[in-house]
């Protein structure tokens, strides 16, 4: 974890922390209301920017100052700085406490679960287009569960791997 402290207020959370922009939820967000007016029209209110995971996009609206004066912009990132620091070191704590005994091993069971989850919902959608008869809500139902089932073993997947990049837990 690169955490280094800086002069004018808490500790800088490098890559496997929160950036100054990030939501509590630890989400990756632009560092500039530039970036972040990439995702929203210029005019449209503060900037909305996007993270896409999977087949779901998330939205943040975070707020960044438009005061003119540096002294207050500073002493406003500052304050949001702290807000972020206190959520990557909630996360860690409780995290960690949560997923104990994580391995590489966890890592490797999680990723075949995911693929086998993948392969069976592809399978499924073979076996309905080579049947040559229209697909029933019954099969449409199972279809649709694989594919749930696949999506939410991604995200998992993702959230764990998030976990691990930032710092929030250790592999042993």
């Amino acid at each position: 974890m690169a955490v280094s402290s800086s002069s004018s207020g808490p500790p800088h959370i490098g890559r496997t922390g929160p950036t100054r922009n990030a939501p509590l939820t630890g989400e990756a967000q632009p560092r500039s209301r530039a970036a972040a007016s990439a995702v929203g029209q210029a005019g449209e209110g503060p900037p909305v920017s996007t993270k896409m995971t999977s087949s779901i996009r998330r939205y943040s609206d975070h707020f960044e100052p438009q005061d003119a004066d540096p002294q207050e912009q500073r002493r406003l990132r500052g304050q949001l700085e702290q807000i972020d620091y206190a959520a990557y070191v909630a996360n860690k704590e409780v995290i960690a406490q949560s997923l104990t005994g994580l391995d590489a091993a966890s890592l490797q069971k999680l990723a075949v679960v995911t693929a086998q989850a993948r392969a069976k919902w592809v399978a499924e959608a073979l076996r309905l287009a080579h049947s040559g008869s229209p697909v029933t809500p019954d099969q449409a139902a199972r279809l649709t569960a694989a594919r749930t089932a696949y999506d939410e073993l991604v995200e998992a997947y993702e959230a764990l791997r998030r976990l691990v990049e930032r710092g929030y837990v250790v592999l042993r």
